[in-house]
């Protein structure tokens, strides 16, 4: 749908349905006639919602996570001043600002954006457990309070109607589907395809298996239709299938699609009873049964591009990815996903081939080829493997060479790897276009320490501490490149100011003792150690050097 139908029709992704009208009941006639298909991601539905100037709505949110993440002030305050303003641009390229590693910033978590801004007054978050007991009480507290930190999350109180929160005025109701009550006025619905995978929004269920997803849904679109048809009226709905991302990979995008035709009462079901069979065949390990579904459904359905890129999986074939590419041009994706596979199995020459297919892809897919393969390599620190977090940082520059966070996370693996002249050519580049990149900074720092090179240690932790006064591990590790200056007194005002920051830091209660230790002061030196031993009791110098200090000396 182009532009200029903005005045007649809702933009694309929402789905027009006439106040009041059941969601899963009614003939397909009864349906609104007018065309939309589903997001890619929240932010895209957030800039729908401000093109219709919603205010004060109510938001039905079924996700398997929250998806209320923290925006900093500034940041909040620019979404704010253009969502005020009207200015979509601006909004649009927000959305795409790329959070730095270690900084719990989601600006695709729209709805943190949405109750600042007076979109929504009133949030439901239908959460796909069953029921909710003290422990998820406590992981659902977790994730808000963890997520909008520092502004405050007030907990009301919980109800067999579900828990209260109050964040910023707009109360907030966590409930699951059979305790999601009647609402009589118009909502914003918004359906995260996550939901019909995970069971839970326990942490565990998410990374038991890395970023593994099942398989199987475990409540079917249709069924989820009827069990909300009779308890919301709703005019827009929004669908996000974040199909490029980790939690809905590419073959199972569809499921989008067949909640946006049941809701719309049009399109072909039987093909997604196909698709739905297809998955129970391959979640029960019955890949050969899978695989001669799909041969005999895509004759059935020979323009569905999932029955070809399904086929292209199961087979270990390109041929079929080709297909599934000419018909929808957004499955350039499966080539990444391949690259993935072959570098993991140790092809890289492989992954070389499958990346550059990708070349002639939309911008998008090839943003998400940097990103996808990022992502990788912090999974793969995650487990533990660095040499293979190298592979995936270094595949990801390919595609953004430019991107910080992945030179700094690369440079970082590498120092872990103690490959430092390699990594310090990298922040090198780096600090020649961002001078005064902390992290960058920091790892520079460390790798001059390592080397005995002190002077441009010091230099390099003082320039951190310029940009981020209260950082904990600069202020340590500066402490140790003066003492081997021999800049004592500086040293110890410096560790001093490291616990004054952190009051459980045994490390700079360890690095006194030592300082007091070289200047014969025994006594203050001996009440360091005894303080990293209350801290750290398994410190076995610490108790070394305290069993010397306490040795009385022979005349």
């Amino acid at each position: 749908m182009s532009g200029d139908a903005a005045g007649d029709l809702p933009p694309p992704g929402f789905l027009a349905l006439p106040l009041s009208l059941p969601l899963g009941g009614g003939e397909a006639g009864a349906r609104s006639d007018r065309t939309g298909r589903s997001f890619e991601d929240h932010g895209e539905s957030y800039l729908a919602w401000q093109r219709f100037h919603h205010r004060d709505r109510i938001v039905v949110h079924f996700d398997a996570h929250s998806d209320i993440g923290y925006i900093p002030p500034k940041a909040r305050e620019r979404i704010v001043s253009a969502s005020r303003r009207g200015d979509l641009a601006a909004l649009a390229g927000m959305i795409t600002f790329k959070p730095r590693p270690g900084r719990p910033i989601g600006i695709a978590n729209f709805l943190y954006a949405a109750i600042w801004d007076g979109t929504v007054r009133k949030i439901y978050w239908v959460i796909p457990d069953p029921v909710i007991d003290r422990d998820l009480a406590l992981e659902v507290t977790r994730q808000l309070r963890g997520a909008l930190s520092p502004e405050p999350v007030e907990y009301r109180g919980g109800s067999p109607g579900g828990l209260h929160f109050r964040i910023g005025g707009v109360e907030v109701v966590v409930v699951t589907l059979s305790t999601l009550p009647a609402i009589e006025v118009p909502v914003l619905l918004d359906i995260d395809t996550d939901f019909f995978f995970w069971r839970s929004i326990r942490r565990a269920t998410f990374f038991e298996n890395g970023y593994a997803l099942p398989a199987r849904f475990w409540i079917s679109p249709e069924t989820f239709l009827a069990a909300i048809s009779e308890r919301l009226s709703t005019d827009h709905v929004t669908i996000s299938r974040s199909v490029d991302g980790f939690f809905v990979p590419l073959g199972q995008g569809w499921l989008a699609e067949e909640l946006r035709d049941r809701l719309r009462g049009a399109g072909d079901l039987r093909r997604y009873e196909a698709l739905h069979e297809l998955m129970r065949r391959y979640a029960g390990g019955e890949k050969a049964a899978a695989l001669a579904w799909v041969r005999q459904k895509r004759a059935e359905f020979p323009e569905d591009p999932y029955l070809h890129l399904w086929e292209g999986r199961l087979r270990g074939d390109d041929a079929p990815l080709e297909a599934a590419i000419r018909l929808a041009p957004r499955f350039a994706m499966a080539w990444i996903y391949r690259a993935n596979e072959a570098l993991l199995a140790g092809r890289p020459e492989e992954a070389k081939a499958y990346l550059a297919r990708v070349a002639s892809a939309p911008p998008r897919i090839v943003e998400q080829a940097a990103e996808r393969w990022y992502a990788e390599g912090l999974r793969l620190l995650g487990e533990g493997r660095p040499e293979d977090a190298v592979a995936a940082f270094r595949a990801a520059l390919r595609w953004d060479p430019k991107s910080p966070a992945t030179r700094t996370d690369l440079a970082a693996t590498l120092i872990r790897l103690h490959q430092t002249g390699e990594a310090e050519r990298i922040l090198t580049d780096l600090l020649l276009e961002v001078p005064d990149d902390p992290p960058a900074l920091f790892l520079m720092g460390n790798i001059f320490l390592s080397e005995g090179r002190w002077a441009q240690a010091r230099d390099a932790y003082l320039r951190v501490i310029a940009r981020r006064p209260n950082d904990v591990k600069a202020h340590n590790n500066l402490g140790k490149a003066l003492a081997a200056l021999g800049k004592e007194t500086e040293a110890i005002a410096v560790f001093k100011r490291v616990i004054a920051l952190d009051p459980g830091h045994y490390t700079a209660y360890g690095n006194l003792g030592l300082l007091y230790r070289a200047r014969k002061e025994k006594e203050k030196a001996r009440a360091m150690f005894r303080k990293v031993l209350e801290l750290h009791p398994e410190d076995r110098a610490a108790r070394r050097f305290l069993d010397e200090l306490s040795t009385p000396t022979t005349p």
